[in-house]
């Protein structure tokens, strides 16, 4: 059995990274009705059917399906503690993506496109966090078509001549959609995937579905007393929306509870006890742009150590109940 993440929704929405997708069916959106939060969501380990990496491609047919890069850790990846962060992480997947639509030839960049990828959600599952100057190889491949939904697994591994060379570090999966630009409708992605071509292999399952959202009185009261920030032009990407990475960090600056001991930077060099433990969920619900503003709210599911918390965002001069969910964190803890 495969690791996985029972009845939860991951959605998000993203020109390239973040742009919301109004024609989804309604349970495929990640607005999931205000209400109780569900029960604990839980995801099973195990390591025996984790996705191997990949294969050597030479002798292939056609596209070259796996994609790799190999850099050396920078500093500006990095918390306090010299090892990468989830933004960091992020953007490690992103860069991968992204190089790797492009060698395909489906990256969709040119200013005439007539589609677009829009992300719908991340997963990612932390075994070790890689350190300030460590040699490492992020690989990328697309697994399987479900639906709508192309989905692309990621792995960070020690490299080629490293001390922890072939090492597992970091392991991911997301769910992406192509959506034409003229009017955001989907697209269906085997048009530019067709399924014989695509890997199979993934560790970590990304059922669709709704994401267990913060009540709407919770999330309300907490608005009210809660900081808002202005989003800044320094927290958009090329397309003027705020990416994956910066949602990120923003949680790791008004959530760390949520993100303690697996991310936040604070516990030292030494490998972290409860790494690779958890999977962080990332669902994004909504563009955010330059002079809105945003807030942060979070609930911890009782009687466990998981966890939400859900970026708000609202036009200048709007209530606390105008203001939307544009991304949700889930950590979930592996059984």
């Amino acid at each position: 059995m495969r690791n996985r993440i029972a009845d939860s929704g991951w959605t998000s929405s993203s020109r390239l990274w973040n742009r919301q997708v109004p024609h989804l069916p309604r349970a495929e959106r990640g607005t999931a009705e205000r209400g109780a939060v569900a029960a604990p969501v839980r995801a099973e380990r195990n390591p025996a059917n984790r996705a191997p990496t990949p294969p050597e491609q030479s002798g292939m047919t056609g596209p070259i399906m796996h994609h790799e890069y190999s850099i050396t850790c920078p500093s500006f990846l990095c918390a306090p503690d010299d090892k990468v962060g989830l933004d960091g992480i992020a953007g490690l997947f992103q860069e991968a993506a992204w190089q790797h639509a492009r060698r395909l030839g489906v990256a969709f960049t040119e200013a005439d496109s007539q589609v677009f990828w829009a992300l719908h959600r991340l997963g990612v599952r932390v075994h070790r966090r890689p350190l300030w100057g460590e040699p490492i190889t992020i690989t990328t491949w697309p697994s399987r078509i479900q639906r709508l939904y192309a989905m692309r697994e990621y792995e960070i591994r020690g490299a080629a001549g490293s001390e922890a060379e072939g090492s597992l570090l970091v392991e991911g999966s997301s769910a992406w959609i192509v959506l034409r630009a003229r009017d955001s409708r989907p697209v269906p992605p085997a048009r530019h995937f067709p399924e014989g071509d695509l890997g199979g292999k993934y560790s970590i399952e990304m059922p669709l579905g709704k994401l267990p959202s913060i009540p709407g009185d919770t999330a309300a009261t907490q608005l009210e007393q809660a900081r808002w920030h202005r989003v800044r032009p320094s927290d958009t990407d090329r397309n003027a929306h705020v990416n994956n990475t910066r949602y990120a960090q923003w949680f790791l600056d008004e959530a760390p509870q949520l993100l303690d001991p697996l991310m936040t930077g604070h516990t030292g060099n030494a490998p972290t006890e409860g790494e690779g433990d958890s999977i962080l969920a990332l669902s994004f619900t909504a563009e955010t742009r330059i002079g809105q503003e945003y807030a942060l709210v979070t609930e911890t599911v009782a009687e466990s150590s998981e966890g939400i918390a859900e970026i708000h965002v609202r036009d200048p001069g709007q209530s606390v109940h105008e203001a939307r969910c544009a991304c949700r964190l889930q950590r979930i803890r592996c059984v």
